[in-house]
């Protein structure tokens, strides 16, 4: 059992090349255990806590050291330094556990007298510092807005740490319609950052000139309806109306194709089917790097080479 004991503890093992009988003797003093020689060298395992004295009697004698790597060099790293990674530890918890709280609350776009109103009235429902992230839903910003007059729409997004509620006055002038937010180009959508509303697609998807990216209303609940014929009962979901804010962004393509006859004809082709969808596209002084250009160059069918040139960049959809 004892020896088990030693196997398991952290150790640093030695391998010293000519090594003499009284400095085996004065290394014995550390504990030295598993001790073997074989021909001129000799192998001996030392308990990491003695190992910096181990060394120094070695380089006493002038004695080349080298140290047998093993699995339980991990251990022995981490009971050299185990103080430095409890820390390194207790800070990650720390920081991801801090990461989903809330530092500071920030009411934007009233004035003084305004903006205390609305902050006293969320710490009277209890929307305070050192709060979950989680914890914080649509219905903060639904009740900010049906409780004061001089609000009519609001908006609750993070800003770090920081919760911001951005109000909108009964009478700014420039403040947006609520309708939904609807795409000015065919595309396939790649991002979609939603401030108010809900989103009506999803990245990867397929969009037309007109369709609905983002909806000005988002859920707030469902009521119970009646109950059907096989006694379930149905759930009518509740939407609360706002103003569609958001950016969604997408992947816009133009393309072109024509027949060749030969195959020394498909480099020019390309070049300038290229130059007229860029000219199409309004994209002639766009740098190059925005542009994604692709060229397919397949047998026709009934002879001649079919050369189809694709250019496409991503845009802000509305």
């Amino acid at each position: 059992m004892k020896k088990t004991t030693k196997f398991f503890a952290p150790h640093v093992t030695f391998i010293v090349q000519d090594c003499n009988v009284s400095t085996i003797n004065k290394l014995k003093e550390f504990k030295m255990y598993r001790f073997k020689q074989m021909d001129d060298r000799v192998t001996f395992s030392i308990p990491l806590l003695h190992k910096k004295k181990a060394e120094q009697v070695l380089r006493n004698h002038n004695y080349a050291i080298s140290t047998d790597k093993s699995i339980f060099d991990v251990l022995n790293f981490l009971h050299a330094h185990y103080f430095l990674i409890g820390c390194l530890v207790i800070a990650l918890v720390g920081l991801f556990l801090l990461n989903g709280l809330i530092f500071r609350i920030s009411v934007e776009g009233l004035e003084g007298g305004e903006t205390k109103q609305v902050q006293s009235f969320l710490n009277e429902h209890g929307v305070r510092r050192l709060m979950r992230k989680s914890s914080i839903d649509g219905n903060v910003a639904v009740a900010v807005t049906e409780n004061f007059s001089f609000i009519s729409h609001s908006v609750i997004y993070f800003r770090g740490q920081t919760l911001v509620i951005r109000a909108y006055h009964t009478h700014t002038p420039d403040l947006p319609p609520k309708t939904d937010i609807t795409s000015q180009f065919d595309a396939v959508v790649t991002e979609i950052l939603v401030l108010s509303g809900t989103a009506a697609v999803r990245v990867g998807e397929v969009v037309t000139v007109g369709q609905v990216l983002v909806c000005a209303a988002y859920q707030t609940g469902v009521e119970v309806g009646e109950m059907d014929e096989y006694g379930r009962f149905t759930y009518i979901p509740l939407y609360h109306e706002t103003h569609a804010m958001g950016i969604v962004k997408g992947r816009v393509g133009y393309a072109q194709s024509t027949i060749v006859a030969a195959q020394e004809l498909v480099q020019g082709t390309a070049a300038r089917l290229q130059r007229e969808l860029l000219t199409q596209a309004g994209w002639t002084n766009i740098p190059a790097d925005e542009i994604d250009v692709q060229v397919f160059a397949v047998e026709h069918g009934l002879g001649g080479i079919s050369v189809e040139v694709v250019v496409s960049r991503v845009l802000q959809l509305n």
